[in-house]
């Protein structure tokens, strides 16, 4: 029968008397009470009293707490004993071999600590986060026993658990367990990205050869995961499987590859999906490689490209100190959603700062922020949005920053010829051609007050152009009635 209130508040104020010539007396007794019945109600006091400096005392909190048979009571000790892991409890834990029923992660740890591999291992997705925070403990024996428990394995879910963890974070010896153990997860997609973040690159080319499980995998990434397998195809270095990547980031890892194994003919098959700063990456590299494609076409649209490369000089640092003026190193050190909670609301230059520094870290992220913000009232943070636009691949249209041409702000204008330049891509019909080549003249105009810029804008521009015309040559550009290139060719494009 359990203790009632009155009983349990009395034995408290007995366990804890410590009055003088009677305390003792009153100690005792009460542990004695105590261990008649011990419950999950008397489990706390017990413990007190096996910290008394009495003999007696000592002992006979000892006896109580070795003969629970309660479950409850025994979830009770556990828990006490591993908030402080004091020695004596852990002495009775042990000699007792008691282990609590739940929740999951003290169950698993009291049966790490007796070394129970069989019964820690058995269990579904819900054992392996907690076995996995085991590995870190600082007990060797949970260590241990948690080690061993994970090399256990054997339901489906909890190996699918596992994999899935092993995709999130970059642990070297767990990855090796798995490849030891043939694991991967169940479905077929998910199966070929672990095949890639555990290093078996062979093994994840013969299961997807034309990268289409990678490729829908990498599409629906966060870009944490993102960055993971870009680290990866740009560690291996392999040819097959840069197929699987897309977006400027995933551009700038294929281009790498494709240098390192100087492929020529598939750098020059990036040139259409390539951002200013890209293009001009791969023109160098291609001029440097004297390399010209088979066919008659592909020479000469590489030739108007290599030749507007020439007169363009090292464009796009005029408008750095713009960045310089806006950012605040401070912000790398917070974490990524304080950044992001700054840069959707904070005082305007805080803003701006934060947008900047959420844009460098997670460009996916920062799209719809940036995106919202390119008709903001304020110049600081229309000019902000200019600049982190670059950085968040295609979640931020290359008409959005167009419309920052003909802001009443020069520095914002100014802005988004930066972030034009930088980030343009995407464009795929007629009408965004027509849009772009009116940006183009616009952009020239705004940048006459500056000695230089307005020729190299136009250059840049007019080779951007040049690669987009290319993107959708089988459009008819005749039905427009006019050159694409129209008056502002003639001073760019000819003879210096």
């Amino acid at each position: 029968m359990p203790l009632s209130g009155a009983d349990l508040e009395r034995l408290r104020r007995q366990i804890a008397d410590h009055t003088f010539m009677v305390g003792t007396r009153r100690r005792r007794a009460a542990a004695r009470e105590l261990v008649v019945k011990p419950s999950v109600q008397t489990v706390p006091l017990l413990i007190r009293a096996l910290a008394d400096n009495d003999v007696e005392v000592k002992a006979a909190a000892r006896g109580g707490l070795s003969s629970l048979s309660d479950p409850a009571a025994i979830d009770a000790f556990c828990a006490a004993w591993a908030k402080d892991r004091h020695p004596q409890l852990e002495q009775i834990l042990r000699a007792r071999g008691y282990t609590a029923r739940q929740p999951v992660d003290l169950h698993l740890l009291c049966a790490c600590k007796l070394g129970r591999v069989e019964e820690a291992a058995r269990g579904g997705a819900e054992v392996v986060p907690v076995l996995l925070a085991a590995l870190e403990d600082r007990d060797p024996q949970v260590k241990a026993t948690a080690g061993k428990s994970l090399s256990s394995l054997s339901d489906p879910a909890a190996i699918d658990a596992f994999c899935e963890i092993l995709m999130r974070e970059d642990r070297a010896g767990l990855a090796a367990l798995a490849r030891e153990r043939g694991w991967a997860p169940a479905d077929a997609s998910r199966r070929c990205l672990f095949l890639l973040l555990t290093d078996q690159i062979e093994s994840c080319c013969q299961m997807d050869p034309d990268c289409e499980h990678l490729r829908a995998e990498y599409s629906q990434a966060d870009e944490p995961l993102r960055r993971r397998i870009r680290d990866k195809v740009l560690a291996c270095g392999d040819d097959r499987l840069v197929r699987a990547l897309s977006g400027s980031a995933g551009l700038d890892v294929t281009i790498v590859v494709h240098e390192r194994t100087r492929n020529c003919a598939a750098l020059f098959s990036c040139l259409e999906s390539a951002s200013y700063r890209q293009i001009v990456r791969l023109l160098d590299f291609l001029g440097a490689q004297r390399w010209q494609p088979a066919d008659e076409a592909d020479r000469l649209f590489l030739s108007d490209l290599q030749a507007l490369r020439t007169r363009i000089r090292e464009f796009g640092d005029a408008h750095a100190d713009f960045e310089g003026l806006l950012a605040d190193p401070s912000l790398d050190r917070l974490p990524l959603g304080d950044v992001r909670r700054l840069a959707e609301r904070s005082q305007p230059s805080r803003r701006a700062a934060a947008l900047l520094a959420l844009a460098s870290r997670d460009g996916g992220t920062a799209a719809p922020i940036v995106a919202n913000l390119l008709t903001h009232s304020t110049w600081e943070l229309r000019l902000a949005a200019a600049l982190a636009a670059p950085r968040c691949g295609s979640g931020v249209s290359g008409q959005g920053l167009a419309q920052l041409l003909d802001d009443r702000n020069h520095w914002v204008a100014s802005g988004g010829v930066q972030g034009l330049i930088q980030g343009l891509r995407g464009f795929g019909s007629v009408e965004d051609l027509h849009r772009l080549e009116d940006a183009r003249s616009r952009a020239e105009q705004r940048l006459r007050t500056a000695p230089g810029q307005a020729e190299q804008a136009g250059l840049v521009l007019q080779l951007l152009l040049t690669v987009l015309r290319r993107s959708i040559r089988d459009v008819e550009l005749s039905a427009a009635g006019e050159e694409m290139t129209g008056d502002f060719d003639i001073e760019i494009i000819g003879e210096p």
